[in-house]
């Protein structure tokens, strides 16, 4: 998706940029099972079956398009299951709840308890992701030095990347700098 377009508002550039992110906390919350394809949605992981280095009867499983295959009225056909996937596998398909009321599937977003998205879980979401695949830096430690605050703030904006370069500054603006008005071709500081 083009995130740098000009007919997209900031936040929906924001939500453009993110959605990879984003997209690991769906999932298709089983109904019916008529919807869900077996391969390719994301109904057991943010990762569909198709994407995983795995040791399945791919022919056989490959017959079945839809999960409502792998069920029988509105539990899961253990037979089936059997018939196709480990045991490791088996025990997290049994763990997901297939909806006994009479509704068909849909996306959920997992990180809400309700299921549903909002601005403020979609913001801590990516946040928390952002933050665990950092480094952990004990910043008490660094703010205890005996450096002046300028160098200490210098500090602290280049380990998370906020020093206002152009190329920083075009993040917020949408606008991306290609060239760069002295050395063309380095990052403008």
């Amino acid at each position: 998706m083009n995130y740098k377009g000009k007919d997209l508002s900031w936040f929906g550039k924001a939500i453009a940029k993110n959605m990879c992110e984003l997209k690991e906390g769906l999932r298709m919350a089983i109904g019916d099972g008529k919807l869900i394809r077996i391969w390719e949605d994301s109904w057991l992981s943010a990762i569909p079956f198709e994407k995983w280095p795995t040791f399945l009867d791919v022919e056989g499983l490959s017959k079945m398009q839809k999960v409502c295959e792998l069920m029988k009225g509105r539990k899961w056909n253990q037979e089936a299951l059997e018939n196709y996937f480990g045991r490791e596998l088996i025990s997290l398909i049994n763990d997901i709840d297939i909806n006994t009321g009479e509704c068909s599937d849909r996306w959920v977003w997992t990180p809400a308890l309700n299921g549903k998205l909002s601005t403020k879980n979609a913001y801590v979401f990516v946040k928390r992701r952002r933050l665990s695949s950092k480094d952990t830096i004990d910043w008490s430690r660094v703010w205890r030095l005996k450096f002046p605050e300028r160098v200490k703030m210098f500090l602290w904006k280049l380990l998370w990347n906020r020093l206002p370069t152009l190329k920083w500054f075009g993040k917020f603006s949408g606008e991306e700098v290609e060239k760069y008005s002295v050395c063309e071709g380095e990052d403008d500081t």
